[in-house]
């Protein structure tokens, strides 16, 4: 049980969305010493929208109070208090008051450890590291090209597979840099070893957190926090086991023309991850040097207005999707 702030040593689960994250989350929340909380969203867009650089610390209460009503927040199912936000031992801010939300969840369910999974959560990775000195860091990943696939299915997604690519790309450079400044507290796993061989690979990541194996984490169950109620529709199928069919199904619901082109744009990350980054045969139609760059400012760069720009631009100069799926 988390008795005291200190003690607390999370886990936070991340990957890119569609890697995989809500799977791991949920083999990890079977285990009868560790709970998961819901996506909180925490840094990316809770403090985004908020706060993170407007902390108002001659009045904390009123930055507690934007934090409390922010609705990303309401999947977990707390017990905290405003009042023990506001101790005068601990001058509040945006770490002490998600410190204090991890370990208020873990005490109400009697956990050792607490595993908190928000996907996009790996960009604030050295954040968090910060925040949490005694953390440890989980990482899956899975074939760009299935990531794609399955993004595309997504209510509301863009059908712009080649952005999807890119931001994939970028994910996996910047998961690349934080694994090397994160050594020995940070883990990647991949999606598919999972699936083949849960067993090796969830002794593997209990034994790096700190528990030992339970055969509950590998028994189906659909009872679980980490996945509310209006999420299940499209998440039902992950916490239902470890179906090989989800690995490479790229190969059967999209074209060869479209497979040749999402290795071309993420052959790199590919090999490094240890995937088949050839190609067929070279796509018919390749991004240009401006095309790639343009596609590069439409995924990272920093001003809304410079991505809506590049996007624009794309599209005048003909963006090559989006390319139809396999019929």
């Amino acid at each position: 049980m988390v008795s005291k702030e200190k003690e607390l040593e999370p886990v936070f689960a991340f990957g890119f969305p569609r890697s995989g994250t809500t799977l791991l989350a949920s083999v990890l929340e079977r285990h009868p010493e560790i709970c998961a909380t819901p996506e909180t969203h925490f840094l990316t867009k809770v403090c985004r929208r908020s706060l993170l650089g407007t902390w108002n610390y001659r009045q904390p209460a009123t930055s507690v109070d934007k934090l409390l009503s922010q609705p990303y927040l309401n999947d977990i199912s707390l017990n905290i208090s405003r009042g023990s936000l506001l101790r005068k031992d601990r001058p509040p801010n945006p770490a002490t008051f998600f410190r204090s939300l991890l370990t208020d969840y873990g005490e109400c369910r009697n956990a050792r450890i607490v595993v908190e999974k928000t996907p996009e959560h790996l960009l604030h990775a050295l954040t968090l590291a910060n925040w949490f000195p005694n953390a440890k860091f989980v990482c899956v990943v899975r074939d760009g090209r299935d990531v794609v696939s399955s993004v595309i299915k997504m209510p509301g997604a863009s059908q712009w597979l080649a952005y999807h690519a890119a931001s994939w790309s970028r994910f996996a450079a910047k998961e690349q840099r934080i694994e090397k400044h994160l050594a020995g507290r940070y883990l990647r796993i991949r999606y598919e070893d999972l699936i083949e061989n849960p067993i090796a690979v969830v002794s593997n990541i209990d034994k790096f957190i700190g528990v030992q194996f339970h055969q509950n984490q590998i028994t189906p169950s659909n009872n679980l926090e980490s996945v509310p109620e209006w999420e299940m529709p499209w998440k039902a199928k992950t916490i239902r086991g470890f179906d090989p069919k989800r690995c490479y199904a790229y190969r059967t619901s999209l074209s060869q023309e479209t497979q040749d082109q999402l290795t071309h744009i993420m052959r790199e990350p590919l090999l490094h991850y240890g995937y088949n980054g050839k190609s067929n045969k070279t796509p018919r139609r390749c991004y240009s040097f401006t095309q790639r760059f343009l596609l590069g400012l439409a995924v990272s760069h920093p001003m809304k207005a410079a991505r809506r720009l590049a996007r624009k631009c794309l599209t005048i100069l003909g963006k090559l999707d989006p390319i139809p799926k396999k019929t």
